[in-house]
């Protein structure tokens, strides 16, 4: 039964995500998300070049 219950809730949250990103989309762009992507990608490179992770 909790099994159930967890999927049930898991199914209404997700719908509810998918609908709210799905409307946030068709209003606003994509730049944000693209710097953040190139500073995150230059921070780890960077990061794995001088050894502090694998």
């Amino acid at each position: 039964v909790i099994l159930l219950v967890g999927m049930f809730v898991s199914f209404v949250v997700a719908y509810v995500v998918i609908k709210w990103l799905l409307r946030f989309i068709q209003t606003h762009d994509f730049k944000a998300f693209g710097w953040y992507r190139i500073i995150l990608g230059v921070l780890v490179i960077a990061l794995g070049a001088i050894g502090i992770i694998d």
